[in-house]
């Protein structure tokens, strides 16, 4: 059973000082920034970008973004030196030293799939302005409202996908194709070796907060490692061990962890 963390007191914050390096993975919306009608509009909180900053520029830490939206999206919002963003569920990354990795290249997937789900949307829900389609290249992402009959319109896009290749994944007022071959925690497992490789390090506490289905694939290999789940308005069954209510309990979080370092 996963517990309440408290940000005044607990083991948690005495494990962190246990480690001179912190790997420290923070997914985006939800997390770092409260949910908007508007994605073009889910600002983050006022202080994350100077606590991510501040943290990232000690020794003890190395800040990784991880984020279901494109990279070029995420970097309107916060766009750092020296830290390491994963896009589309890991699907781009940009290292701390500006490389680029691409894991969904070369891997023979078919569009027509895609391209069918594109047309299905267009036809049944695009019409409606309260839907919007994200396209993501390889990930589709449909935002819909809140009072819809989603194991309907997943029912019909099993119909269309090869299931071999895509996955249909639901979250909170989105459904979003993906291919299988590669999640959130897929890109957690490259970022540590790069990591570990760049700062030659071998002993180190991955810690990994994030809010949405997407993100338990990276709480359920987080082996020796610590997973913080953001409940927003959610409550449900998670790999993490610790649970924070919203944004604002990661901003705390974060507070917490510039005080513990100095």
């Amino acid at each position: 059973m996963n517990k309440k963390l408290s940000i005044s007191k607990n083991k948690v914050f005495e494990e962190i000082s246990t480690y001179n390096s912190i790997l420290l993975f923070l997914d985006y919306d939800g997390t770092l920034a409260p949910f908007a009608d508007n994605p073009a509009e889910a600002y983050p909180l006022p202080g994350v970008i100077e606590l991510i900053k501040h943290l990232n520029d000690t020794e003890k830490y190395s800040i990784s973004l991880i984020t279901g939206r494109r990279l070029k999206d995420l970097r309107k919002f916060i766009n750092l030196k020296d830290i390491y963003y994963a896009g589309t569920h890991g699907l781009e990354i940009i290292t701390a030293d500006g490389n680029e990795l691409s894991p969904g290249k070369d891997r023979g997937l078919k569009n027509t799939d895609l391209n069918n789900i594109r047309d299905f949307f267009k036809k049944e829900y695009l019409i409606d302005p309260d839907y919007s389609l994200e396209d993501k290249g390889l990930v589709l992402t449909l935002h819909h409202p809140t009072t819809i009959n989603k194991d309907k319109i997943i029912k019909h896009l099993e119909t269309i996908i090869r299931k071999r290749e895509y996955e249909i994944l639901p979250g909170r007022k989105i459904i979003e194709i993906r291919p299988r071959f590669w999640n959130k925690g897929d890109a957690v497992k490259l970022l540590i070796q790069e990591i570990k490789e760049k700062n030659k390090i071998d002993s180190y506490l991955p810690i990994y907060i994030g809010d949405d289905s997407t993100d338990e694939d990276v709480f359920k290999i987080l082996n020796n490692g610590i997973g913080i789940y953001v409940e927003n308005e959610n409550k449900t069954n998670t790999s993490a061990d610790y649970t924070v209510k919203n944004p604002t309990e990661v901003l705390e979080f974060l507070q917490e962890l510039k005080i513990l370092n100095k």
